[in-house]
């Protein structure tokens, strides 16, 4: 959480609204439509995901730079497990993409 506010203060997309979605806290600029928002869910395996809209290039841009350092739940989420929690500048980057996806 505190990874997406700090994201969200540094691309010019603050102050984020913060809502609960299918039961998830969720993300997303306050300007207009120019983001896809970011949810946070919990996996049975105790990792978190980090959800994004399914049908926004999102997660799959972000696998085709990152793929091999982390898992992914299809199309709408990066896996992120306690040993994953130290590559803060690839999930910054996760995030300011999902913050600023629609911004011209």
């Amino acid at each position: 959480r505190n990874l997406i506010h700090r994201v969200a203060f540094d691309v010019d997309a603050w102050p984020l609204v913060e809502e609960l979605k299918w039961g998830q806290p969720s993300y997303r600029s306050p300007h207009g439509n120019e983001s896809t928002p970011v949810r946070i869910g919990w996996t049975n395996s105790d990792d978190v995901a980090l959800l994004t809209h399914c049908q926004s290039s999102v997660v799959p841009e972000f696998r085709a730079a990152f793929g091999d350092q982390f898992r992914f739940d299809g199309d709408r989420a990066v896996l992120v497990s306690e040993s994953d929690a130290a590559r803060v500048d690839e999930l910054t980057e996760f995030v300011a993409r999902a913050i600023t996806y629609r911004r011209g």
